[in-house]
């Protein structure tokens, strides 16, 4: 997990108890007045917070073209609110459009059919001389041709919702002065006749006179565009959380409240931390064979069980079947442990692997906790590694109690150590993490682990992704695993988060995608010549493949795998903290599901 190794603090009503503090300067003090340690404490907050500040100024690092694109951003929000509909200024144009811009956008009306099926349609457009997009010169012209695509967005229907976002993903200064952009357009529609979604990429050309002037665009040429279409009106998925949880009291009192509400109200000592991550299992927690629903909590808040009813309520049995604990839970699990027939419960916790017994009728009983050196606890799987009938555990850990190194964030390996149980039956876990060859590469900050046999030879291989460096694959040989990620050509640099094996082409052979982040910003920085000199360009090509997306491998059946990430359209994702693959179409063929996103608070300006 990210935590940026910064801390922000809330500081409110402070600017006037420290309005006489000035850099250079010794603030004034009463006579006879001695400065306590809180004024001492909050001083120190201040020059932190001003030092910080400088450190997020590109222009106090020289960076004039992240100057430039903190300036060029703030008009493309503004363009973006036009295109959704949320703005009707047209002529707040003029403050950064030149009136004799070039511009050229793609024809919504043509383009090629990738993908068609009874609920989506996906088109391509790609820019052709004087076929698909024409130039035109002109402020007025450009309008124009905005206007159309909100259209476009908005389906044909004034009323519907959109939302519109404008990315500068690359700049580059020009010997004339000007500079070139490159701009990721991404637009959903989620009213109106036509659910959809909208991905283009636009070229633009700037004039811009540095320092706080206002940039202006005088060239936009759209160079390709990709429409996701709905071919019904209502939507694919619905929202039915209120309806399954709503006549849970903890629904309005716990679960409608996020993270910020909480932090205000539980303290840090109680180890509720802004920056973790809590997940979810499925299971059939009760026998009736029905799916029930288990959610992991942060610490101070209880854990909750939801049995899933007939008529489709999810009640909250957590108190019931003993499993409010408030320890923070990551990661949780339902597998049969014992054979018996029903589903038992794995909880990934500070204090360590917390294995549950389900007894039918009474809840779920402590039967055993798997000690780990680390407390960052991660992910959650189970397999019969070594093929002897019961099911066996292993544990990811992504920060060290005591890392055995400096941390390097291309290639950390000062993380915690994951760990194998082998299940020797009446709840009894022995660590064989050592023993079977699981402790090459362990400690690489591992938030994913998955399991599939990819060389077909009846066995169970690993496949971990990690944050800040490399993932590895561990090859089962029978009587040891080795890792192969190098050979196999599945290593992957970046912000593992995620992992998931599906047969995406159904040529017998699982494939291989990992989630890990997208981000604008670095895809802009990393690919400038003054980011990190004289470093070497496999340095520099390193650190862009950590912001450019997700990663996919095709499977070639002979134990290697070619990379697709690029191909395969599923590159750009956001933030992919989870990934699965899955046939939402029911039509045999294996869709991709990627949950992205990080802190989705109100943005008030105030860090």
């Amino acid at each position: 997990m990210r935590f940026f190794r910064l801390q922000f603090l809330l500081l409110p009503a402070l600017v006037a108890v420290l309005a006489g503090c000035r850099d250079g300067r010794k603030e004034e003090q009463a006579p006879g007045v001695e400065r306590g340690e809180e004024q001492d404490a909050l001083v120190r907050l201040v020059a932190r917070d001003r030092m910080t500040a400088r450190r997020l100024d590109p222009a106090d690092d020289g960076w004039d073209t992240e100057v430039f694109a903190d300036a060029a951003q703030e008009q493309l929000v503004r363009l973006g609110l036009l295109l959704a509909g949320k703005s009707e200024s047209w002529d707040e144009l003029r403050d950064f459009v030149a009136e004799g811009v070039e511009g050229t956008l793609l024809d919504r009306q043509g383009g090629e059919v990738l993908f068609d099926s009874g609920n989506l349609q996906v088109i391509e457009r790609r820019a052709k001389p004087a076929a698909n997009g024409e130039t035109r010169s002109g402020l007025v012209d450009l309008v124009e041709d905005l206007r159309g695509l909100r259209l476009s967005l908005q389906g044909g229907a004034a009323n519907a919702k959109v939302k519109v976002k404008l990315k500068l993903t690359s700049t580059e200064r020009r010997a004339d002065g000007g500079i070139d952009t490159t701009v990721l357009l991404l637009a959903k529609r989620y009213a109106g006749e036509r659910l959809g979604q909208e991905r283009a990429t636009w070229r633009c050309h700037w004039r811009w006179d540095g320092g706080a002037s206002r940039p202006q665009m005088l060239i936009l040429r759209e160079k390709q565009a990709e429409s996701v279409l709905g071919k019904r009106p209502e939507p694919w998925f619905s929202d039915c959380s209120e309806a399954a949880f709503g006549k849970n009291r903890s629904f309005a009192s716990e679960l409608g409240f996020g993270m910020h509400h909480w932090l205000q109200r539980v303290g840090r000592v109680n180890g509720m931390l802004y920056f973790h991550r809590h997940g979810i299992a499925v299971g059939d927690a009760n026998g009736d064979g029905r799916d029930d629903l288990f959610l992991c909590q942060p610490a101070g808040l209880p854990n909750k069980l939801f049995l899933n009813q007939e008529d489709g309520r999810a009640i909250d049995v957590s108190r019931d079947f003993g499993v409010d604990w408030l320890d923070n839970t990551a990661s949780a699990l339902f597998v049969d442990l014992d054979n018996d027939g029903d589903q038992d419960l794995v909880l990934a916790t500070f204090e360590g692997t917390q294995v549950l017994e389900n007894t039918p009728g009474a809840g779920f009983r402590a039967a055993a906790t798997l000690a780990s050196p680390d407390r960052d606890l991660h992910a959650l799987s189970a397999v019969d590694y070594d093929r002897d009938g019961d099911l066996d555990l292993y544990v990811t850990v992504d920060f060290s109690l005591s890392p055995r190194r400096a941390f390097l964030y291309h290639d950390a390996n000062d993380g915690g150590r994951n760990q194998l149980f082998r299940n020797e039956g009446s709840w009894k876990f022995v660590e064989v993490t050592e023993e079977v060859g699981l402790g090459v590469n362990n400690t690489r900050h591992s938030l994913a682990a998955a399991w599939e046999d990819y060389d077909n030879d009846g066995d169970q291989d690993l496949y971990v992704a990690n944050d800040y460096g490399k993932n590895c694959l561990y090859r089962n040989e029978g009587s040891a695993f080795v890792e192969v990620a190098e050979q196999a050509g599945a290593v992957d640099y970046g912000s593992g988060m995620s992992v998931s094996w599906g047969d995406y082409d159904r040529d017998g052979w699982v494939d291989l995608h990992v989630g890990n982040m997208f981000s604008s910003a670095g895809s802009r920085i990393t690919s400038q010549e003054r980011f990190l000199p004289g470093s070497g360009s496999p340095l520099r090509s390193l650190y862009r493949r950590f912001v450019r997306g997700n990663s996919s491998f095709r499977n070639e059946g002979d134990g290697s795998f070619s990379e697709k990430s690029e191909a395969s359209g599923a590159m750009v994702a956001g933030w992919a903290w989870s990934s699965v693959f899955t046939d939402l179409e029911n039509n045999g063929w294996e869709d991709l599901f990627v949950a992205n996103g990080y802190i989705t608070t109100p943005d008030t300006g105030d860090l």
